[in-house]
């Protein structure tokens, strides 16, 4: 981002840091990787609206517990954290970041998960990928 904002580089990809930097004006917006318009910076066009097909990602975060936690446990986290993010405080400064809350139950969560990797894995596949190290 520094790098960016230096003119060091010509371009970056960044989920949600840039947002600020966008707003202030050091940084100049000119696709978003979902397949709709982000509600933080509704003016700048989807990859598919600029001419790029295939190029729709997008980020999420979750909150995770180890592997073997048991059910209650992971339901009451839920059930707190619906609770958190439920209040307009949270949602307008997740808002800011460009997050969207989506609520999901950890099934939901696992069901994601799981697509992506697929989604992934197929495209590392595809593409033959490999990892320098």
């Amino acid at each position: 981002m520094t790098a960016a904002v230096a003119g060091e580089v010509e371009m970056t990809v960044d989920p949600f840091v840039s947002i600020p930097m966008i707003k202030a004006g050091k940084l100049r917006p000119l696709a978003v990787f979902s397949a709709t318009r982000s509600s933080a910076l509704p003016d700048v066009p989807t990859m598919k609206e600029a001419g790029v097909e295939g190029l729709n990602f997008n980020s999420w975060a979750a909150l995770l517990a180890p592997a073997g936690t048991p059910k209650d446990i992971v339901t009451k986290l839920h059930t707190e954290l619906s609770k958190v993010v439920a209040t307009q405080e949270i949602r307008d400064r997740l808002a800011n970041l460009d997050y969207e809350v989506v609520n999901s139950t950890p099934e939901q969560l696992a069901a994601t998960i799981n697509d992506d990797v697929a989604r992934w894995q197929k495209i590392v596949k595809e593409t033959n990928y490999k990892v320098s190290q």
